[in-house]
């Protein structure tokens, strides 16, 4: 990508959003949709698919129309994960709240930007468990030493609101106490990376 520059991209999770707990809070345990069928997770996308068109504003209506051509047919858009070799050190970036758990394991970023959204996948089905702890476990299974959240604030008015922070701080601090997690005010200018 450049001088000293390199990346690898590698195959993900989108977080489950056919489970229809998008709007749980982050240190909300969510259980169960584990063995649905791939015919049933397509009923629940189009269910989910109304109610958006109900709650969104015509505006975010049409975006969402515009970019679902870069949707493939599991209406996941694709997910990678990319690992970024800097000559600061390296850089994970993840879009959605979901692993593959064989991959995610052996990597070792020094700064993650992980996904904080959702009900998180891993290896296909969804957690048991809470948003909070998900992303304080994938920090300690990458023993970044930095974290900076992604995708978790208000990115859909009207359908997904930002998480409440205290469980995933709290989570943080018992999960993965080595990690910092980084909180950017928007538009700041923040340094990730030393």
């Amino acid at each position: 990508m450049g001088p000293g520059v390199f990346v690898s991209v590698y195959p993900s999770q989108h977080s489950c959003i056919w489970t229809g707990t998008h709007g749980a809070g982050s240190g909300e345990v969510c259980i169960g949709d584990l063995g649905v069928t791939w015919p049933e997770r397509s009923a629940r996308m189009k269910e989910l698919h109304g109610r958006m068109a109900t709650s969104l504003d015509r505006s975010s209506i049409e975006h969402l129309l515009s970019a679902s051509g870069a949707h493939s047919d599991r209406g996941d858009g694709g997910t990678l994960l990319y690992l970024f070799e800097l000559p600061q050190g390296s850089l994970l970036f993840q879009d959605t709240a979901g692993h593959w758990r064989s991959i995610l394991g052996g990597l070792r970023p020094d700064v993650a930007i992980l996904a904080a959204a959702g009900r998180a996948n891993i290896d296909g089905d969804p957690v048991q468990g809470s948003l909070a702890d998900f992303v304080a476990e994938e920090a300690r299974t990458l023993a970044a030493r930095r974290v900076v959240l992604a995708h978790h604030d208000d990115w859909l008015p009207g359908f997904a609101g930002a998480p409440d922070m205290g469980p995933i701080r709290q989570a943080f601090r018992e999960r993965a106490p080595g990690t910092e997690l980084l909180e950017p005010s928007y538009l700041a200018a923040t340094c990730i990376m030393d």
